[in-house]
């Protein structure tokens, strides 16, 4: 079976494999947040200001 690679803007991205998390729902969160923000920038091209309204 192939290995599926994350998509752009994915959580997975900006999480490091191995590394135990003080507070594994806020890192996460984080993360999400960050890759949808990724998301907006670079597939929408969304302005910043934007982005940050709708986080």
């Amino acid at each position: 079976m192939a290995k599926v690679e994350p998509g752009p803007g994915s959580a997975r991205l900006l999480l490091v494999d191995g590394v135990s998390l003080l507070h594994p729902e806020d890192a996460v969160f984080d993360a999400m947040l960050e890759g949808w923000a990724r998301q907006q920038r670079g597939g929408r091209r969304l302005e910043p200001d934007t982005i940050d309204d709708r986080a």
